[in-house]
């Protein structure tokens, strides 16, 4: 679904058509899972599932989407970060700062070892690791690419290119040798380019 379309969706939705609504939603939910990915804390995952934040975004969203008064798709999608950036601090004070327990921890990054190929196939990083954020109807493009791969090799190529991670700090989390992360990424990338050049054709 291009950006054409998109737009159509969402002019539709904001003259009172509730199915363009969910059509729109539905296909910015991948997009959504990786923005809760990149901001749930690995710990208060394991309380908090990423999908439940997404469907409470998108339940938020149907409610207060007469409160939205951007005219674009790039609008849309900060207007969606913000409501799950907002639910996942909220989330993590009721199961974590109310427990007197902190689930806050530093990952050690590394951007210097970073691939020219990955890094031209998904270019949406910002000025550091801490500070990247997925913006706009590429991002959501690019999510819904992203949803055809297999989750091992998802998340390895979220790590590495969106959140930053080193090769070493990847294979730390998912028990795996530095060698069959690399060849993980490789595997995503392949089909991601396929699954972008798809999108492009359809």
């Amino acid at each position: 679904m291009g950006q054409p379309v998109d737009a159509e969706l969402l002019g539709r939705a904001q003259q009172g058509d509730q199915d363009a609504l969910g059509r729109l939603l539905r296909h910015c939910r991948p997009y959504l899972s990786i923005l809760a990915s990149r901001n749930l804390d690995p710990i208060m995952s394991a309380r908090l599932s990423g999908s439940d934040v997404v469907q409470q975004t998108c339940l938020e969203a149907v409610r207060d989407f007469e409160k939205f008064r951007g005219h674009s798709i790039e609008e849309f999608a900060v207007w969606l970060n913000q409501i799950l950036t907002h639910n996942v601090l909220k989330a993590t004070r009721v199961h974590i700062v109310a427990q007197k327990r902190s689930v806050f921890r530093e990952q050690s990054r590394d951007d210097s070892n970073a691939d020219d190929e990955g890094h031209n196939l998904i270019s949406i990083n910002q000025s550091s690791p801490s500070s990247r954020a997925m913006r706009g109807e590429r991002a959501i493009v690019l999510a819904n690419a992203m949803a055809v791969l297999p989750e091992n090799q998802l998340e390895a190529v979220r790590l590495r290119y969106i959140e930053g991670w080193s090769l070493a700090d990847i294979a730390g989390r998912t028990d795996q040798s530095d060698s069959a992360v690399a060849s993980l990424i490789k595997r995503g990338l392949q089909k991601l380019r396929v699954s972008l050049r798809n999108m492009e054709e359809d």
